[in-house]
C-alpha cells in the first residue's frame, strides 16, 4: 500500500516502468546496458560482472535521482563504478586465457547465481572449474546442497574446506561432496545404469588420462562399439594404477592372472579380472 501523494518510481523489464531495462551485452570484464528513463534511451557501459547488477546498480540510481540528482549526470558515474572485493570480482587471467572470479558467495542461492552468471558468458569451449569450500562449527544442512549445485553447474568441481574452526578438514569436504549424484549409487539397482572397468597397461599416468579422454584412439573404438549394442557411454573416469597383490609374485601382465583364483567385491571387478585371464 501507497500513501495517497507519494511519487512513486518504478524500474524493470515492463512497459510502464519508469526505467526500463531494454537488454545488456555480458562478457568477461562486465557489460554494455540498454535503458530508457522517461522516454530517452541510455547506453552505459558497466564494470560489473552478472546480469543481477544492472538491477541493483539502475535502483540505486533512481534513489539518488529521486533524492534530486540529475539523471544524466548520475547515469554517466555508472561507468566509473567499481566491484566490491570478493563479489563477482575478475581476480585474475592465465596464459592460457581462461579468467579467475573470486566470489564469497556462502549460501546455495549465492553460488547458484555465480555460477550461472558465468555460464552465461563463457563459450561452450571453455570450462568452467569451481572451488568451493564451506566452514566449519556451522551450517551443516547447506553443504550437501553447495556441492550439488556446484557439480551441476560446473565441468570440473575442486571441494575444500574454509575455516574448519574446531571440525576436521575432511569431514567438511565430506559433507559438501554428500551431495553430489554419483552413477555408483544407481549400478546394481537400476538395471539401465552400470559400471564396468577396462583394464589396460599404461606406464604412466599421463597416459591413463590421455587413453579416457573423448576422441582418443581408444576411444574412437570402444564408443561405437558400446554404442552398437544399445547403451550410451556416459563417461570415463581415469581412476588411475591398480594394486594387484599376490603371494605367488608380481602380476604384471594379464599372463600373470591366467588360471588364478582372486576374491573381489562386487560383478565389475570380477569382470574386470576375468578379462585379465582370471
Amino acid at each position: 500500500m501507497i500513501a495517497r501523494g507519494t511519487r512513486t518510481i518504478r524500474i524493470g523489464l515492463d512497459t510502464r516502468a519508469d526505467l526500463r531495462i531494454e537488454g545488456a551485452r555480458f562478457d568477461g570484464l562486465g557489460q554494455d546496458v540498454r535503458f530508457t528513463y522517461q522516454g530517452k534511451t541510455y547506453q552505459k557501459r558497466l564494470n560489473l560482472i552478472g546480469g543481477f547488477q544492472a538491477g541493483n546498480v539502475l535502483m540505486a540510481a533512481l534513489l539518488v535521482i529521486a533524492a534530486g540528482e540529475d539523471p544524466a549526470h548520475v547515469f554517466d558515474t555508472l561507468e566509473h563504478l567499481e566491484t566490491v572485493r570478493g563479489r563477482m570480482q575478475f581476480a585474475a587471467a592465465r596464459e592460457n586465457g581462461g579468467s579467475v572470479y573470486v566470489d564469497y558467495a556462502h549460501t546455495p542461492d549465492a553460488l547458484k547465481n555465480v555460477l550461472e552468471t558465468i555460464n552465461s558468458i563463457r563459450t561452450k569451449n571453455e570450462e568452467l572449474i569451481t572451488v568451493v569450500g564451506c566452514g566449519g562449527d556451522r551450517d551443516v544442512d547447506k553443504r550437501p546442497k553447495m556441492g550439488h549445485i556446484a557439480s551441476a553447474l560446473s565441468t570440473k568441481v575442486i571441494f575444500t574446506s574454509d575455516n574448519p574452526r574446531t571440525e576436521e578438514p575432511q569431514s567438511i569436504i565430506d559433507a559438501i561432496e554428500a551431495g553430489v549424484a554419483s552413477i555408483t549409487r544407481f549400478a546394481g539397482t537400476n538395471p539401465e545404469v552400470d559400471i564396468f572397468y577396462l583394464p589396460f597397461l599404461f606406464d604412466s599416468e599421463a597416459k591413463i588420462r590421455k587413453a579416457t579422454k573423448a576422441g582418443s584412439e581408444i576411444r574412437s573404438i570402444l564408443d561405437p562399439a558400446i554404442a552398437s549394442t544399445g547403451a550410451v557411454p556416459l563417461y570415463y573416469q581415469a581412476y588411475g594404477s591398480a594394486i594387484m597383490l599376490s603371494n605367488g609374485g608380481p602380476m604384471k601382465s594379464p599372463a600373470d592372472f591366467k588360471d588364478k583364483k582372486i576374491r573381489v567385491f562386487g560383478k565389475t571387478l570380477g569382470a574386470f579380472i576375468s578379462s585379465l585371464g582370471g
